[in-house]
């Protein structure tokens, strides 16, 4: 009777298992599971349980099933997603999508998806695992150790920006002259993966030493997430003040470009038109809310330099706001500690 038991359990799991949505998917074509797995046009993309199956082994080595449920209980469908093209590499075949996303706020972000294939069928390549580890890494200063576990994950998966990003700021942190050297043949292989991908564009923008060049890579950002800080990675490209000047105000404005716009007219000695720009109504509360996914350094350090600029402009109160805005974010900021010297006096 018991075994009469399991063996009608698993029957009823082979046939539930038959009848499931995957079951009818021709996993050893990129484009059927591409269509199944990401859920287009669908008011919600199939749910971690039913996706799980279509994670590579090396995937599933990093995450385990509840994990990746809980990973991906909120995702929707995004607005498209598209095949770029299959490639070898290593012995190991590899199929590249492209997927774009529109945000509530009608912003834009286009990433792009490792797909591998295994025992004759497709499989997701997302290796959060090693993500995590070089990023944690990064954030605590150990770019050398980032860079290695960034390298390890481009072992894994040779076509993933993200990894390419950290490589890319790891190297950069420890020997910026060295890095110059090689960052052209970073840029080239990002770009080569996807030319539309956010994080490509990014990248190039970064670390494109010809601000020109760079800029023809900030335009295909326009409206995406991406673009702001992009923007000022390429604003520090211009030393001269009055040229960076120039270049801000012939791109979209928006709170982080008009404070390195105050910056510069500081720098140039006009403080009045950097007055207009700070004390614009709304504008703090604006640039706040969007430093506030920032590194909590980065945040502090230019609260300390618009406090700078509003003290010598004479608008104490302002300078003293943004004095409580580092010290929330980051005490020890340089540029916190020197604005708090500077009041003081």
């Amino acid at each position: 009777m018991r075994n009469g038991c399991i063996v009608g359990a698993i029957l009823c799991s082979a046939l539930l298992a038959a009848c499931s949505p995957l079951a009818q998917v021709n996993q050893g074509d990129l484009e059927s599971v591409v269509s199944y797995y990401y859920g287009v046009g669908q008011t919600k993309p199939p749910s971690g349980r039913d996706t799980y199956p279509l994670l590579s082994e090396k995937t599933k080595a990093q995450i385990g099933q509840d994990q990746w449920m809980k990973k991906t209980v909120n995702l929707t469908a995004p607005d498209s997603a598209t095949v770029l093209r299959k490639a070898e590499q290593s012995g190991s075949t590899y199929g590249l999508v492209s997927v774009t996303s529109k945000g509530a706020d009608g912003m834009k972000a286009v990433a792009t998806n490792t797909w591998i294939l295994e025992h004759d069928k497709w499989r997701l390549l997302n290796l959060s695992k090693s993500e995590e580890e070089a990023d944690l890494a990064f954030q605590n200063g150990d770019f050398a150790r980032s860079e290695s576990k960034a390298q390890d994950w481009l072992r894994d998966d040779p076509f993933s920006l993200e990894a390419y990003y950290l490589l890319a700021m790891s190297s950069s942190r420890q020997a910026a002259a060295d890095f110059s050297d090689r960052s052209a043949d970073v840029v080239r292989s990002v770009i080569a993966i996807n030319p539309n991908d956010s994080t490509a564009n990014f990248i190039a923008v970064s670390f494109t030493s010809d601000p020109d060049l760079a800029l023809t890579f900030l335009k295909r950002l326009e409206g995406t997430y991406s673009y702001s800080q992009a923007a000022m990675n390429l604003a520090l490209k211009y030393e001269d003040f009055q040229k960076r000047l120039d270049y801000l105000k012939s791109i979209l404005t928006e709170p982080k470009l008009e404070m390195m716009e105050a910056q510069c007219f500081a720098a140039l000695g006009n403080f009045r038109s950097a007055l207009a720009i700070l004390t614009k109504e709304g504008f703090t509360e604006s640039l706040q809310a969007q430093m506030t996914s920032e590194d909590p350094s980065y945040a502090s350090n230019w609260a300390g330099t618009i406090g700078v600029i509003a003290h010598y402009a004479g608008e104490d109160k302002l300078a003293r706001t943004w004095l409580d805005y580092g010290i929330s974010r980051d005490p020890n900021a340089e540029s916190v500690k020197n604005l708090a010297s500077v009041l003081r006096k």
